[in-house]
């Protein structure tokens, strides 16, 4: 997992462990059956799974700003055509 730099509004590039990772977590593994299964160490597992569930709500919760304000922007226009 690498963090690109501010500009390039610091995406993650996800490399093969993190594949791996996300393969292993959406089959229902935890972090010790991770690391146990791919040989890496348990500190770098969690590190890693923390960082992809934190970067998976931040996309959610963008997602649903995104929304709102479309949503809000529709209900501005109706209410502009109203008057």
């Amino acid at each position: 997992m690498t963090h690109e730099n501010a500009t390039n509004n610091n995406d993650i590039k996800l490399d093969n462990l993190d594949f791996r990772i996300i393969s292993l977590m959406a089959l229902g593994q935890d972090n010790k059956q991770i690391s146990s299964i791919l040989k890496v160490p348990l500190s770098t597992i969690q590190r890693r799974s923390l960082i992809l569930n934190m970067y998976q709500i931040l996309k959610n919760l963008i997602l649903k700003l995104v929304y709102c304000t479309y949503t809000l922007e529709i209900v501005k226009y109706k209410i502009q055509q109203k008057k």
